[in-house]
């Protein structure tokens, strides 16, 4: 028979905690010491709905359902009996009764176990059964041996059990086990999904098993919408999962930047910014026209996180001071489950329009307490340099000597050539070596460092199970003069306070704080731009030994404040800042019947932000006179949540499981902007040490109010329908429309259950389709005039007086002036529809699967600003239009080809297609422009008719057979405005393989990116300055020789001057021309990296066990270790210094490859 056995200087104020986070802490405790002396076995419900299967397959279930095992011999049940079992939240004894009612069999429960015993037991029995010492009537010796399935695999875990009694052990992590029996005895191996093997002991003091496969696998278990747990046969939409093991095999700072290549139909945006930076996940593509709402909804247990932050930099400049992804400790993550449809997000509304990120963590089990320890150290390094030029320094061509001549006020290197004699020093004093300096990018950065270090402590019992985590994160990044520090505690709980009532509590706390943030873009600080400006001729070296002035200001290079000495930026404190985040959660859910549930759920998420950035007098341009900024912020998310939940049978072969339920959200915000300027001592950065002050403070407050419910009935186990709607009532839209509701259905047909396929080849065949609307709010104070607070005169438009009534325009002393938007109170909730067609496979023992999807998705009523003319006295106006749609297919596939003794090979590729396209916008708006930079040098559009993405600049002028034109001096023609490139990509494809050996695991993930332009400002910069390596050709022009010669079959609006002909043109010139031409800055984005490397050893438990160890291992870990293919020169094409801006590079922070080691221990 089958049997069972299953093993300081910042401005910062504490915040108070508020009445309901008290609650949340004392609550927490109190379930964590509450003791109730009841045993599992009577606290333990089980829903069961079987029809015509085998005894055993209904004891598979239970153990499937619960933490109970079977012991039994073989001849105690008819192993062939088919029976049917219907029973909803029914303790054990009333299934066990009903399963062997006139079988002649009965049970004794013992906590956990379960014995299985042929007629009645008898007081002698019973007195077997209870594991008490055996007597020794026979003389005892050690058995040994080894336990593997078919292909020779060892099985850990296996239980092994003397035959009769309760005594038995587990084979290791090897296969191994020893057990003391005697001759006669018989032993039992059990595992689940494997057939028992009984072998009697003989002489023979081995017996090595082989085992052979019984059943397909057990129901995976997915988390849903709402927390909801479903069996993923049952849903009709596509859902993956990521382990937590996956996350920390090789760690991220930003745990979410390791689902890139992991998941279809996602794409991380990595910031370019630093350590510490944004990170954002877009699911199916960009669905919404409005930057920053397309980032998918992260939950964490139920807790949904806040996603804004301080901000990321715009294209002036300005720090990244990441966002919520950037808190979250992957030590702490069970599993990531990503909700991308409309019917998997529905549930969530209009929050989990872009996608939903739900990340369960970990919680403690019953049973002994666990420490695991963790601890990484790696190395970070540059990993793309540009490529510069070392033959020619700073200069310029004299027209009056037809010379290159060396000049220290000019950036870049259009001088002389370089010959290693001596000349003026950068800064005028003294003298250097006019020589080249191969290699000064990537060693002005350095190596980084970082470490991270965590620890859990998790146990529990049959009545409240706990875990306790600490993880600590120091980061040195290879910009010196700046570290980044992150602090998380968390506490999880659970307790059956009583048989009906659960409660769930979970507090958690993280804490970040930096020094010196990378300013990034064209932020004077930017280290790269001054980098990328320096003269070919100026080393680090010089720089760095001369990088101040004597009155405290930066010695900078190329006579102008706009080239920033790197070494003052790195050398001097610039800015600092710090974030606590504080998250709670309290639930209890009460059984008011066998099949009916109601749960309460509470959550908070409240951040608090202190920022300083610090500009010396004289030093930045933008502030002459000094100043410092202060800004203190914070923001607060609450979501009440209350459930009724009903899970039980119509008839014996229809189930339903239902929820309907209560969701309100508040979110509050405030923020205040301490500036001071004209500094007055420089050496003390203190707001009363500047002569000018102001401050100003924002406040931000939205609500929304939502009603839903879903239903899932299934047919036989084979057939599932589930349908769900919610409306939602949001603060942020006008009373006629603030009321909107979406509703959704999905089917899954299970074919291999429905045409009687069981077999060991084919274990799931399974079709889904699914349809949703779903909706989209907007921020909040977009429906009535926005007025600021203004101390000045005001003489445009009607001025509110706080003051003196009788005051007229110009004289007003106080007031309030209007806003630059004109607000839209007939504003409409975004809206979409999107179908979901889909197919399951897993075949020959789940060893090879398949996950295909074809999506449909359209987005009504874009809420846009478009630009008006200055006469209207605003800047611009809120409108609904535009109509987006999104196809896509996405195609996971999984295989394990190689499965043998002591060799195991996983492979999984997942690749992703999305198509998205502006169908409709307005006749006043043919062009939404999403994002502007430097006087339009390039635009980031939505063009109707187009895929999303158009990136908009100067062209070359081309002929109608698309050849460049120039003109007369050699040089191309400008052309007009128009679509040079276009950042969506082509696809994704993830590709991750696992190897192992015994103990040695192997592990790699390449991710593909094909296509996706890319305008890179560093291109333009270090080709116009003479710096760029391809700015080479035609350097001969100054010596006689020929510039860059215009193509023999080159278009030419004119004649070609004979000196031109002749000659060329000179390169400075050309470039120059080159830099009013954007189209030749458009690169194409695509890349294949190989984002991760895991070698691991894994140590035998012969000997751990010597030292109580459970697990040890140790791993070399690399990520982002190379770009195995790019197209770009000078830069990482996974670009990006704003989540919601792609495709437009600007002196991007760069990239680093990382590699160490790592040590996990659990006893």
């Amino acid at each position: 028979m089958k049997k069972f056995f299953t093993s300081g200087a910042c401005l910062y104020t504490p915040p108070k905690l508020n009445l309901k986070m008290k609650l949340t802490l004392l609550l927490t405790f109190i379930s964590l010491f509450k003791i109730q002396a009841e045993s599992y076995s009577q606290n333990t419900r089980i829903t069961i709905n079987l029809e015509s299967v085998k005894v055993i397959k209904v004891l598979e279930t239970i153990e499937s359902l619960s933490e109970f095992k079977f012991l039994a011999n073989e001849n105690v049940i008819d192993q062939n009996r088919l029976v049917s079992i219907k029973m909803k939240n029914k303790k054990i004894y009333k299934i066990l009764n009903q399963l062997f009612d006139k079988q002649g069999v009965t049970y004794k429960v013992i906590d956990r176990q379960i014995i299985l015993v042929k007629n009645k037991l008898n007081n002698e029995a019973v007195k077997k059964l209870i594991p008490e010492p055996v007597k020794k009537t026979k003389q005892e010796k050690e058995i040994n041996g080894t336990v593997k399935d078919q292909l020779g695999v060892p099985l850990t875990g296996v239980n092994i059990i003397i035959s009769g009694t309760t005594r038995g052990v587990q084979t290791d992590f090897d296969g191994r086990y020893t057990i003391k029996a005697s001759i006669g005895d018989v032993l039992d191996f059990s595992f689940i999904g494997m057939k028992t093997v009984s072998i009697a002991v003989g002489d023979s003091s081995t017996i090595d098993v082989v085992m052979e496969d019984d059943t397909a696998s057990l129901e995976e278990v997915v988390v849903t919408a709402l927390g909801i747990k479903r069996e993923a046969k049952k849903l009709g939409y596509s859902i993956q999962t990521v382990e937590g093991e996956d996350l920390t095999k090789v760690r991220n700072v930003n745990v979410v930047n390791n689902l890139a290549g992991r998941v279809t139909g996602v794409q991380v945006n990595q910031n370019g910014t630093g350590i510490g930076g944004s990170a954002s996940v877009t699911v199916r593509g960009v669905t919404s026209l409005v930057p920053g709402q397309n980032s998918a909804l992260i939950v964490v247990d139920g807790v949904i996180l806040d996603g804004g932050s301080l901000g990321e930099g715009s294209f002036a400049g300005g720090l990244d001071y990441g966002n919520a992804l950037s808190d979250i400790n992957s030590d702490d993550i069970e599993s990531i489950n990503i909700l991308k449809g409309g019917n998997a997000t529905a549930l969530y509304g209009y929050r989990g329009a872009p996608g939903v990120i739900v990340i369960t963590t970990k919680k403690g089990k019953a049973g002994r307490v666990r420490v695991d320890l963790s601890s990484s150290v790696t190395f970070d390094n540059v990993l793309i340099a540009p490529k510069l030029q070392n033959s020619y320094g700073q200069g310029r061509f004299d027209a009056a000597t037809g010379q290159l001549v060396y000049d220290i006020t000019r950036p870049g290197s259009w001088g002389p050539a370089l010959d290693g004699s001596q000349q003026t020093r950068f800064d005028g004093v003294g003298t250097a070596a006019y020589s080249g300096n191969p290699g000064d990018f990537k060693d002005f950065y350095g190596t980084g460092l970082t470490m991270i270090n965590s620890v859990g402590l998790s146990g529990g019992s049959d009545v409240i199970d706990y875990r306790l985590s600490y993880s600590n994160l120091f980061n040195k990044p290879v910009l010196s003069g700046s570290d980044y520090k992150r602090q998380s505690l968390s506490l999880n709980t659970n307790a059956n306070v009583t048989d009906k009532l659960k409660v769930q509590a979970k507090i958690a706390y993280v804490k970040n704080t930096a020094i010196n943030r990378a300013d990034i873009t064209d932020g004077q600080a930017n280290t790269v731009r001054s980098l990328i400006l320096k003269p070919r001729n100026i080393s680090n070296a010089d720089l760095e030994a001369n990088y101040i002035n004597p009155d405290g200001t930066p010695n900078n290079f190329g006579g102008s404040s706009f080239t920033m000495n790197p070494y003052y930026a790195i050398n001097t404190k610039l800015n600092e800042d710090t974030k606590n985040r504080y998250t709670g959660l309290i639930s209890a859910t009460y059984k008011l019947t066998d099949d009916l549930s109601a749960t309460a759920r509470y959550s908070q998420d409240q951040s608090n932000y202190a920022a300083s950035i610090f500009k010396g007098r004289g030093v930045f341009d933008n502030a002459p006179s000094g100043q410092l900024v202060e800004i203190t912020q914070q923001t607060t998310t609450s979501n009440y949540d209350f459930l009724l939940s009903y899970n039980g049978y119509v008839t014996e072969k229809i189930s339903v499981n239902s929820t309907v339920g209560y969701s309100g959200f508040e979110n509050k915000a405030k923020s205040t902007t301490v500036q001071a300027s004209d500094l007055l001592d420089p050496s003390l950065f203190s707001v009363n040490n500047f002569g000018t002050k102001g401050v100003s403070t924002r406040l931000s407050n939205l609500k929304s109010q939502s009603l839903f419910g879903s239903v899932q009935f299934g047919f036989n186990d084979f057939a599932f329908v589930e349908v769900t709607g919610r409306n939602d009532w949001s603060s942020t839209l006008p009373v006629d429309s603030f009321s909107f509701f979406y509703p959704s259905v999905g089917t899954s047909f299970l074919l291999h259950d429905i045409f009687g396929i069981d077999s060991d080849k084919v274990n799931l065949i399974k079709l889904r389709a699914s349809w949703a609307k779903t909706g989209n709010a907007t921020q909040p104070y977009r429906l009535a005039p926005v007025y600021n607070v203004s101390s000045a005169p005001y003489d445009g438009l009607t001025l509110f007086y706080f003051g003196d009534p009788n005051l007229t325009q110009g004289q007003a002393e106080e007031g309030a002036a209007p806003g630059t938007v004109i607000p839209n109170k007939n504003l409409k909730a975004e809206l979409s529809s999107e179908y979901e067609l889909g197919m399951d496979v897993k075949l020959f023992n789940n060893r090879l699967g398949l996950d295909f999807t074809y999506y449909n998705k359209e987005t009504k009523n874009q809420i846009l600003s478009i630009s008006l003319p200055s006469t209207t006295g605003a800047q611009s106006k809120i409108i609904n239009a535009g109509l987006v749609s999104n196809k896509g297919v996405e195609v996971a596939l999984t295989a394990t080809p190689i499965k043998s003794t002591n060799f195991e090979w996983n492979t999984a590729f997942n690749f992703s297609k999305n198509e998205n396209r502006i169908e409709k916008l307005v006749p006043e708006l043919p062009t939404a422009i999403i994002a502007r930079q430097f006087n339009d040098v390039i635009q980031l559009t939505a063009t109707e008719g187009n895929v999303y993405g158009d990136l908009v600049g100067p062209s070359f002028s081309r002929d109608d057979q698309g050849r460049v034109i120039y003109d007369s001096d050699g040089l191309p023609v400008v052309g007009e405005n128009k679509i040079i490139g276009n950042v969506t990509p082509d696809f994704l494809l993830g590709i991750n393989n696992s190897f192992s050996y015994k103990n040695i695991e192997l592990g790699f993930l390449i991710d593909i990116k094909s296509g996706g332009d890319v305008f890179s400002f560093t291109d333009f910069v270090a080709s116009t300055n003479g710096n760029d390596i391809r700015t080479l050709e035609g350097r001969e022009f100054y010596s006689g020789g020929n510039g860059i010669m215009v193509p023999s079959d080159a278009v030419v609006d004119g004649t070609l001057s004979p000196s031109v002909a002749a000659r060329g043109v000179d390169p400075a010139t050309y470039y120059q021309r080159l830099g009013n031409i954007s189209e030749n800055w458009i690169s194409d984005g695509s890349y294949v990296k190989l984002r991760q490397v895991s070698l691991t050893y894994n140590f035998p438990s012969r000997i751990l066990d010597r030292f109580s160890i459970a697990n040890m291992s140790i791993s070399y870990i690399g990520r982002n270790l190379a770009i195995l293919h790019k197209n770009t020169q000078n830069f990482d094409p996974e670009v990006g210094f704003n989540t919601s801006i792609q495709g437009i590079e600007i002196y991007d922070f760069p990239s680093t490859s990382s590699h160490g080691v790592k040590l996990n221990l659990s006893f």
